[in-house]
């Protein structure tokens, strides 16, 4: 998922969108393995999802605010 996150924020504007779909479908595929194989419950996915989401929202935000700065300072 990091790796997505930073392709996403790095890659041309027409590929963020697959880059990005292609990054949560794997995220939820391995989500969903781990509780098919029994190594995790269910409710230990949905935390480390909702930990993952919240760690893209920060980095982007992040990202797009340093672009602003940058801007400014020149």
């Amino acid at each position: 998922a990091a790796l997505a996150t930073a392709l996403t924020l790095l890659a041309p504007r027409p590929a963020r969108v697959a880059v990005a779909v292609a990054g949560g479908a794997l995220a939820l595929a391995i989500g969903a393995s781990r509780v098919y194989l029994g190594a995790h419950h269910p409710r230990d996915v949905v935390a480390g999802l909702a930990l993952g989401v919240g760690w893209v929202a920060l980095v982007a935000w992040a990202a797009t605010r340093s672009r602003h700065w940058r801007r400014a300072a020149r």
